[in-house]
């Protein structure tokens, strides 16, 4: 039977249906083969910045540089990845922390990982690290405003089992602890026994970095 007779025989409806599936199918292809491409370009430098974060690999400028630029690669094929765009975010991150002495790099790496930040929030906005990320970018840059202890609330509800949150939070905290709201002072003054004896050596050395060490003895 000829494709014209079957075609023929097929109703109206169902031959529409025919076209919209074949290009779902063929867009899901185009799609798909973007995703792998992105993650391809930015394997290496994924890879590498984790090593960093879990002080496995020693680090380098060019290094960083190439890192940066891999993943910028990436970002271009897929700019709304919020991973992505949490690793660019860490990147800043992690030069700024090695700046913290200068203010001046301090303030621009930091700037730099909050606006990649924000973009990570807007794509997914119930990923408590990337809000704990943002709180930090906003502390490092040196802003105690509402937009800070939101973002340090928002990383508590939505994050407050995992340890890496209750870190940040904990340091930002005790850091600013004369402008911070009082219920977010109550949160870590109440959530501090209840953490394991390792979380709590860490807390009390962040509190003793700020002289603030006699706020988790009682």
């Amino acid at each position: 039977m000829s494709p014209n007779k079957i075609t023929e025989r097929l109703p109206l409806a169902e031959i529409f249906v025919l076209i919209v599936f074949s290009a779902v199918g063929i867009w899901v292809f185009y799609v798909s083969a973007i995703l792998v491409s992105a993650d391809f370009k930015s394997m290496r430098a994924r890879d590498t910045v984790d090593g960093w974060m879990a002080r496995r690999n020693d680090w380098s400028l060019s290094a960083w540089i190439e890192a940066r630029s891999e993943i910028l690669d990436a970002l271009k094929v897929v700019p709304d990845s919020p991973m992505l765009n949490d690793y660019m975010g860490a990147i800043y991150s992690f030069r700024g922390i090695q700046s913290w002495k200068d203010d001046r790099l301090r303030v621009i790496y930091f700037k730099a990982a909050e606006a990649y930040q924000l973009r990570s929030i807007q794509f997914r906005e119930h990923n408590a690290p990337a809000w704990a990320s943002l709180a930090l970018s906003r502390y490092a840059i040196g802003l105690r405003d509402d937009q800070l202890y939101t973002a340090v609330q928002q990383a508590i509800n939505l994050g407050e089992s995992e340890p890496g949150v209750r870190r940040v939070v904990s340091d930002i905290l005790l850091g600013t602890w004369r402008t911070s709201p009082t219920s977010l002072r109550q949160w870590l003054l109440q959530n501090y026994p209840r953490m394991s004896s390792q979380e709590k050596q860490t807390i009390m050395s962040i509190a003793q970095r700020y002289g603030q060490e006699k706020l988790l003895t009682y």
